[in-house]
């Protein structure tokens, strides 16, 4: 069971690729629920630990922080990281971080870090780099 959870993964992460506006919480329950149903008795915080994912609440997010957080969690041979922003209701903004392989694709499936924050505002420097785009790139 444990050598079919990447695949698992995997395939059931490249709906986000596909679609970001689709919610992370309904994707994770997913997986999880596809694990239970093949005997597995994972629970969500391991799963994500093991999809190496991470989720803050904050009332304000800094670009300061992003950099902080990307720089210290970036893989090895790896330049870039993408930020796709989310308006949600409410005007609640809910961020992804993640790192592009060598082909500037997302990598969501466990390989490298994923990041979201849910967050009420951007710092005005944050905010200066999305400008009127919903997606800003690092490297």
């Amino acid at each position: 069971m444990v050598n079919e959870i990447p695949q698992i993964v995997k395939n059931l992460m490249q709906d986000m690729l596909t679609n970001i506006d689709i919610n992370h919480k309904d994707i994770m329950k997913n997986i999880t629920q596809e694990l239970i149903n093949k005997g597995s008795e994972l629970d969500l915080e391991t799963l994500k630990m093991f999809w190496n994912y991470s989720e803050q609440n904050t009332k304000q997010y800094s670009f300061k922080e992003l950099l902080i957080w990307v720089k210290s969690n970036i893989p090895l041979n790896i330049k870039k990281a993408c930020v796709y922003k989310i308006v949600k209701e409410n005007n609640r903004i809910q961020l992804h971080i993640v790192y592009l392989n060598e082909n500037d694709e997302a990598v969501v499936n466990g390989d490298f870090p994923h990041k979201v924050v849910n967050t009420l505002s951007l710092d005005s420097e944050l905010n200066e780099k999305f400008g009127n785009k919903n997606m800003i790139v690092l490297g």
